[in-house]
């Protein structure tokens, strides 16, 4: 039997239609802001790594550059106090949509009514919501940090951790270009077909080894 690729493997997972149920009921989230053409998608925990600092700076600017809403639509774990500090001291009450921890089919939703996958970690063994992103056609703008570079392989918009211009730049264009986003889901599922689960497995281990040997 043929090994699957990382990227057929999430394609199969995350693929959506414009009909999506999974889609709707993200849209329909209640008591909560609703997605827009200006939604970064944010899949990850809230570990200081992660930098979720940078991903709500980034909102903030985003706001300053555009008219109308802008929704951050973070998976994963949900906010704790310094989280919900940084939100309200950037007054983003309205401007992030906290989805938790969802399903797979939950999570497809969320890429298909997300512009973009918002990544600025400042460290990545593997990185597997980047991968799955870019399997699933979603555009990526991330950062530099750890193995980003490597599993992107050139189809992401990476900056370092800490420029928030950047990335909010780079999203604002994205949000207002349908052709910049096509290429740049192209060139994402592209990327993505030159890594296997085993791919994962060997990266973090050469991250470890890494470390043990600092």
């Amino acid at each position: 039997m043929t090994r699957a690729t990382a990227a057929e493997r999430a394609a199969a997972r995350f693929r959506s239609t414009a009909r999506s149920a999974a889609a709707r009921k993200i849209c329909k989230k209640p008591l909560g802001p609703t997605p827009t053409s200006r939604s970064p998608a944010l899949t990850t925990n809230n570990d200081v790594r992660k930098n979720l600092s940078t991903a709500f700076h980034a909102v903030a600017r985003i706001r300053e550059r555009v008219r109308g809403p802008v929704v951050l639509l973070k998976v994963g774990s949900r906010f704790g106090p310094a989280e919900l500090s940084v939100i309200r001291a950037l007054d983003l009450q309205r401007s992030v949509l906290e989805l938790g921890e969802v399903s797979e089919e939950e999570l497809s939703g969320a890429y298909r009514v997300a512009t973009v996958l918002l990544y600025p970690s400042f460290h990545e063994g593997f990185g597997r919501p980047v991968a799955e992103a870019m399997a699933a056609g979603l555009p990526v703008v991330a950062s530099t940090g750890g193995s980003i570079p490597e599993i992107t392989g050139g189809a992401a918009a990476l900056y370092d951790p800490l420029d928030v211009e950047g990335m909010s730049r780079r999203i604002v264009e994205l949000a207002a270009s349908p052709t910049l986003r096509e290429e740049m889901a192209h060139a994402g599922q592209e990327a993505s077909k030159r890594f296997t689960w085993s791919d994962h497995g060997r990266t973090v281990a050469g991250v470890y080894e890494a470390l043990m040997s600092r």
